[in-house]
């Protein structure tokens, strides 16, 4: 069998078995969210507490943002005029700032700080 053409941390694919971070698959698949994984992801660990909750939270959160958020209206009026799609998409996120898009680093802290005082989804919202 030849070398693997780079050598990565994150995973590692085996005859018979896949490894995240060093955990087989088949173990994440059955016990771990798809927040878990996620951080297992990014820091190597396994989470301890409600990190993974905590970034499904995020994810859910940012789903919708309608049809009237600054960056969809941006890459909506570009692309009206008939440019490239990658300028319409640069337009779109030219327009990210901490009042749209780039909040996401506040909202973090409210949910860990939330989580950590023991508040439920529902009473942080």
């Amino acid at each position: 069998m030849s070398e693997p053409f780079w050598k990565t941390s994150l995973s590692a694919v085996e005859p018979n078995k896949i490894l995240i971070r060093g955990y087989r698959v088949q173990d994440l698949m059955a016990h771990c969210s798809f927040g878990d994984i996620i951080y297992l992801t990014f820091t190597g660990e396994l989470p301890t507490g409600n990190e993974g909750r905590i970034i499904e939270m995020i994810v859910v959160s940012s789903t919708d943002h309608s049809f009237l958020a600054p960056s969809i209206d941006a890459t909506r009026f570009v692309a009206s005029g008939g440019v490239p799609l990658q300028a319409a998409v640069a337009a779109g996120v030219i327009s990210l700032g901490d009042h749209h898009g780039g909040a996401i680093e506040q909202c973090a802290k409210l949910l860990q700080e939330s989580t950590k005082s023991g508040s439920t989804a529902s009473e942080i919202v």
